[in-house]
């Protein structure tokens, strides 16, 4: 008699089995498109020491079935911690520790205050959230600066100087015969 499959226990492999179910894949076809054996599959699922072991193709190829980028599939599977992305020179330093000092850098932000979250909030958010809560904040951030400063006049002064952009009205075109080396003198 066939022993039962047993359950994921690692939340990565849950998610795996969750997403498996809606798309009616079997553990077989699961095994062959992330390129491991049914029995190696079981033991990833229920080993995180294991887990956080595997190789690249591997997790490469969970991430790809999972659809989030190969570095989320990482620390999932225990390979990464939120902590390895800190300072080598500052162990204290994590990127938790950034994300909550730019949450609270919005707060102080006259053009996104409105979009802060308030503290009490903000500390039952998990991680992840918190960690796109703030690449929004640094791309929305980011293209504010860079309307205002192509606006500004040292950035048209600067873009006419790199010849970037033309430094006044389109020229009159050149009188016929005049050699194109010598059109932009001309007008």
């Amino acid at each position: 008699m066939a022993r039962p499959r047993s359950r994921p226990t690692t939340p990565l492999f849950r998610m795996i089995e969750a997403r498996a179910q809606r798309e009616s894949l079997s553990r077989e076809a699961l095994c062959r498109r992330f390129g491991i054996s049914a029995s190696y599959f079981g033991q990833l699922s229920a080993d995180p020491e294991l887990l956080a072991q595997a190789s690249r193709p591997v997790i490469a190829a969970i991430a790809e079935f999972l659809e989030v980028p190969f570095v989320q599939a990482q620390l999932w599977a225990g390979q990464l911690r939120w902590e390895d992305f800190g300072m080598p020179r500052n162990p204290a330093a994590t990127v938790i520790q950034y994300v909550d000092r730019v949450a609270m850098q919005i707060e102080e932000d006259p053009h996104f205050r409105e979009f802060a979250v308030p503290l009490k909030d903000w500390s039952a958010t998990p991680p992840s959230i918190r960690l796109r809560y703030v690449a929004l904040y640094e791309q929305a951030r980011a293209l504010r600066l860079q309307r205002e400063a192509q606006g500004a006049a040292f950035a048209q002064t600067l873009a006419r100087a790199g010849n970037i952009e033309p430094a006044g009205p389109p020229a009159a075109a050149a009188p016929a015969g005049v050699p194109a080396s010598r059109r932009k003198r001309a007008a």
